[in-house]
């Protein structure tokens, strides 16, 4: 019965190191470059279209003189655009140079898991971990400014941001998006019927985004708030208590 037992599990975790590798083709390492070419934000972003669209975090391209993304093969392409933002969920769509042909776009869904149902939540890999970790749906819920959100209970955390939940049928339905905030980094896995209202945009290219992007919008009383929300759906009642405080001052 052990060995059963033994070759049941270990035909599980292959079956989920095959499908997590499967799926980081559709995975990228983002990294933005300050005007000295110095290094000044690294974070992952998803394939979302077979043009080579890419979605990542705002605050990874924040104050960016260039921005590239480098696919699971290696290959290195450059940001040329940004087509949408959702600044609620730190989300922006931005256009690559890259030929379509090594283009591997998530496949989205639409349906909501199920309670206990196995994901996976797929990274890019590294020197000290795989690139992806399992976890299980503990509940959905809604949260203001953000939507649906899901509610994962995962083996580990995955550090850079940005990381598509997979299910067991190889279907995209969230994304766990990181949020820095003055130096505490907080996850929220938003459903994916929220990733798709950045499937269309109008192309504005990098720099005049970071130009055009007023980082004064985390200190406006919108900004706050948001700040606010998401503090809360992290049950960190104080900081949230403190920027809806902020917001009221700031525009009663």
């Amino acid at each position: 019965v052990l060995s059963l037992a033994t070759s049941t599990f270990m035909h599980a975790q292959d079956d989920i190191s095959i499908l997590a590798k499967q799926i980081q083709q559709s995975v990228v390492a983002v990294s933005a470059y300050d005007k000295n070419g110095a290094l000044l934000n690294q974070g992952n972003g998803v394939f979302v279209n077979g043009d080579g669209d890419v979605i990542t975090n705002i605050h990874v391209l924040q104050g960016a003189a260039t921005a590239q993304v480098k696919t699971a093969y290696g290959k290195v392409c450059a940001i040329i655009g940004v087509l949408a933002q959702d600044k609620e969920s730190n989300l922006v769509r931005v256009s690559v140079d890259i030929p379509p042909r090594i283009v591997h776009p998530l496949t989205f869904g639409n349906t909501l898991p199920d309670s206990g149902e196995r994901v996976i939540l797929v990274g890019t890999p590294s020197e000290i971990n795989q690139g992806y970790s399992e976890g299980v749906v503990s509940g959905t819920g809604t949260v203001p400014a953000f939507g649906v959100v899901l509610k994962i209970i995962s083996s580990a955390s995955l550090a850079d941001g940005c990381n598509p939940v997979i299910t067991m049928n190889s279907e995209f339905v969230g994304l766990s998006t990181l949020y820095t905030f003055k130096g505490k980094k907080f996850h929220l896995t938003v459903h994916s019927s929220r990733v798709t209202r950045l499937l269309e945009g109008r192309v504005t290219t990098l720099v005049e985004w970071v130009e055009g992007e007023a980082n004064e919008w985390f200190s406006s009383p919108e900004g706050l708030c948001n700040q606010g929300i998401f503090y809360l759906a992290s049950e960190d009642y104080t900081n949230a208590l403190s920027h809806f405080e902020e917001a009221g001052r700031k525009n009663p």
